[in-house]
């Protein structure tokens, strides 16, 4: 993912539906700002613990939010590893809400419309 997300000092990473926040934690330690959406409680209590610990509170802030309310106006970079169900919705919202040339990196599942500028593996780049 971080490959094809080439990810620069400064930029915004956003991930929808960060989980124990283990890619944030890497694009923080690359240089990025980072904000998490997490809706799962324990989660977001995992993730928080983690980024405290490692020291990285001014990197990454993790949101107990659904990705659905999530504000992505601004990220540079999306992750995600949605679920199938999710895609065509959340293609939507990504079309509308980001800014010209931000990029957008999918684990497993495609959109079903957009069409992705690189892959690898799993792995789609998508560009706004």
């Amino acid at each position: 993912m971080f490959e094809l997300a080439r990810i620069k000092t400064g930029e915004l990473v956003v991930d929808l539906g960060s989980g124990d926040g283990q890619l944030l934690i890497e694009a923080a330690q690359k240089g990025a700002k980072c904000i998490g959406y997490e809706i799962n409680p324990w989660l977001v209590y995992v993730s928080r613990s983690r980024v405290k610990k490692l020291g990285l509170q001014d990197k990454i802030k993790i949101i107990k939010k659904s990705l659905w309310r999530a504000d992505v106006s601004q990220a540079d970079v999306i992750l995600l590893f949605g679920i199938v169900h999710i895609m065509p919705r959340l293609e939507k919202k990504l079309q509308a809400e980001l800014r010209s040339g931000a990029r957008v990196v999918s684990f497993t599942f495609s959109f079903p419309h957009w069409v992705a500028k690189n892959s690898r593996e799993n792995v789609k780049l998508y560009l706004k």
